[in-house]
């Protein structure tokens, strides 16, 4: 605060510190500078590239401090520049009112001297009158028009002293609306000085809003990724335990058709060979981390064979060709 009031008496700027470009230069690198870091946050992002990710964030509040300082600077600039132009006036008018006040005071002056120069003359005047009194037997006509003279100087006096009193209350009640004008003025300033405080402390509230309201939209961002990811991960995982659930059913059919007895008479060799065939290779894409669909497709060409023996196997070899579709 102290700083802002020196601004207002020499109304003019702060230097900047040296070494340092100017506002305007500044203002005009902000663009390039955020597109520059936009494009690296992107890049990062993209490439997993957390620490070069938190890289860029920072710069980018470096960035956009030096941006709002600069901006509060030349929004302090303006504010004392007003309250310098304003600092100004005042004081013209302040001087203008004491210019007034002095010729006010000189005029009085002026009128009391010649007040008490008509008293002066009011007193010799009443001693000529007593000394023309001594004289009255000799000089009446002269001493008549004498008083004549006297009264009528007189009433001039008093008349002249009626209007230096009706100046005088004028005076001192300009004195006083000039008083009360200028406490105005005061209050008036400090109502001006008290409206930028607030307004910069609600600049600076809005600053940080801004900040926390992009560091929580980052957030969510980041945690609405990791879900959707987390999601994607749980569906294929519960496709592919369905989809072993009913190859394991299918396999536990065939060991069970293997071990009966119906397939160990030689005339049934050739369908024995087939199951074992069929089980091979179904084992073999149960057990194996991503099942291939060639694979699949020869473990269920004779299923149609197997939907002979009982309902069971002909819901499981449907299920199986589902499988078999949706891994294609």
């Amino acid at each position: 605060m102290k700083r802002i009031e020196c601004r207002v008496v020499s109304s003019t700027p702060a230097p900047s510190p040296p070494n340092s470009p100017p506002p305007s230069f500044l203002a005009e690198e902000q663009p390039s500078q955020c597109s520059r870091l936009l494009r690296n946050l992107r890049f990062a992002i993209e490439k997993r590239n957390i620490p070069l990710a938190m890289s860029v964030i920072k710069q980018m509040e470096k960035y956009e401090k030096d941006f709002s300082d600069v901006e509060k600077i030349c929004n302090l600039e303006q504010s004392c520049k007003k309250s310098a132009k304003i600092a100004t006036e005042s004081i013209s008018k302040v001087e203008t009112l004491k210019r007034e006040n002095s010729e006010l005071k000189n005029q009085i002056g002026r009128l009391q001297k010649d007040h008490n120069k008509l008293d002066s003359d009011y007193e010799k005047m009443c001693l000529e009158k007593n000394n023309l009194q001594k004289k009255l037997a000799q000089e009446t006509i002269r001493s008549d028009r004498l008083g004549e003279s006297i009264a009528f100087v007189k009433s001039e006096s008093d008349r002249d002293m009626k209007n230096c009193q009706k100046e005088i209350s004028k005076l001192r009640a300009d004195s006083v609306s000039t008083v009360q004008n200028n406490k105005t003025l005061n209050q008036e300033l400090a109502m001006r000085k008290n409206v930028e405080k607030n307004l910069e402390m609600s600049k600076k509230q809005i600053e940080q809003l801004k900040s926390e309201v992009c560091k929580y939209k980052m957030m969510s961002d980041s945690y609405k990724a990791e879900l959707e990811h987390t999601l994607a991960s749980l569906n294929q995982d519960k496709k592919v335990e369905t989809q072993n659930q009913l190859g394991q059913i299918l396999l536990d059919r065939i060991e069970t058709m293997l071990d009966s007895k119906d397939l160990k008479a030689p005339e049934q060799e050739a369908k024995c060979k087939k199951l074992k065939k069929r089980h091979k290779i179904l084992k073999k894409y149960l057990t194996a981390p991503t099942p291939s669909g060639g694979s699949v497709r020869e473990s269920l060409t004779d299923d149609e064979d197997l939907s002979d023996e009982s309902s069971t196997m002909s819901q499981v070899a449907t299920a199986l060709r589902n499988l078999e579709n949706n891994l294609m």
